[in-house]
């Protein structure tokens, strides 16, 4: 017969006369069984382990726990999201708004300086060159420039002395 390369293990393994044997009465130890040691220390499989679940009931309670803290999480996250989107959506806003007030603010400083421009003209032409009708217009025309200053200088004035009469009033 040919002999087997392998060593058997029934060698290695205690037979039931060796338990026997042992002081005491004792069980055997896994020294003396037929498993090896990494076997006995493996750890559960995924069939004794859904068997487990199933006789315990609790993976349907864990699943639905761990689903529920899933969407708890899920719809932090999406108020996150939300108040993020808030504040960059009001901090653009507010950008708009400025931009929009400084355009205005250039806009009717061009309308000043074009409004300026035509009262020197107006106001420092020659007469000497042009017809009776052209210097009614301009003569018109300045004395309508020269009003409209005065009354802006009055009310600048009335309003420079109120306020300093309300300083007054404050600071006694």
């Amino acid at each position: 017969m040919k002999q087997s390369k392998r060593p058997s293990t029934s060698d290695k393994c205690a037979t039931p006369a060796e338990d026997e044997g042992n002081e005491g009465g004792q069980d055997s130890t896994p020294a003396n069984s037929c498993m090896p040691r990494a076997k006995q220390d493996r750890p559960p499989g995924r069939k004794q382990s859904k068997e487990k679940v199933k006789r315990n009931g609790r993976g349907v309670d864990e699943c639905i726990e761990v689903w529920g803290s899933f969407v708890q999480m899920k719809m932090e996250e999406a108020k996150q999201k939300d108040n993020r989107w808030k504040e960059a959506t009001r901090i653009e806003q507010k950008k708009l708004e400025e931009s929009t007030r400084i355009e205005e603010k250039k806009l009717e400083m061009e309308e000043r300086w074009l409004i300026w421009e035509q009262e020197q003209k107006i106001m420092f032409c020659d007469l000497s060159s042009m017809d009776e009708n052209q210097r009614v217009y301009v003569r018109a025309m300045r004395a309508q420039i020269a009003a409209a200053k005065v009354a802006s200088l009055n009310s600048g004035a009335s309003e420079h002395a109120s306020g300093a009469s309300g300083d007054a009033v404050s600071s006694a």
